[in-house]
């Protein structure tokens, strides 16, 4: 019920909470209304996933101020390392699989992606360059060691990283 509430019966919000719910209690058998409360947000405009699309688009200062909103309710930084891991390496995927000559809806399938979700895939893929979602996940692997070994400011390091995936290397040129 609280799901479903906090999603505004929404479908897609709802099918959101129920994703970042479940990544972050991998291996969990039972989610109680605790796990439910500290992992998913009250105001649906600053999510993991509206962060995650704000990136996908290339919009640095949308993407740097629902980080920071975000941050400034609930530390919540390893649930969007593995929620961005989880995204560029599903695109990678799209990417490689629309080399190989697959139909887009084959690739949906098999990456296992709805349509819905499969249309912010492509609107990525129209902005990012192979090496760009490799640099994206070399990244996300830099930030994940310095959250983990490091006494910075965790607000710093997520900024830096959101910095270095948008920032394009002037030498590639995205995909149509």
């Amino acid at each position: 019920e609280v799901l479903v509430a906090r999603s505004k019966h929404i479908p897609r919000d709802l099918g959101n909470e129920i994703d970042k719910i479940m990544i972050a209690t991998d291996g969990k058998k039972e989610i109680n209304l605790d796990d439910v409360n500290s992992l998913t947000g009250t105001n649906s405009e600053f999510t993991v996933f509206e962060l995650q699309k704000a990136i996908a688009e290339r919009n640095l200062s949308r993407s740097v101020m629902i980080l920071n909103k975000i941050l400034s309710v609930d530390r919540q930084e390893m649930l969007m390392l593995a929620i961005f891991s989880k995204f560029f390496m599903n695109l990678m995927k799209v990417c490689d699989g629309f080399k190989s000559g697959l139909s887009a809806q084959a690739l949906a399938q098999k990456v296992g992606l709805t349509q819905f979700q499969f249309n912010d895939y492509l609107t990525a893929l129209r902005r990012y360059q192979p090496s760009e979602i490799e640099n994206a996940l070399m990244s996300l692997c830099r930030t994940d060691l310095k959250l983990k070994s490091s006494n910075s400011d965790s607000l710093l390091i997520m900024q830096s990283m959101i910095f270095d995936i948008i920032e394009k290397n002037d030498e590639n040129t995205s995909l149509r």
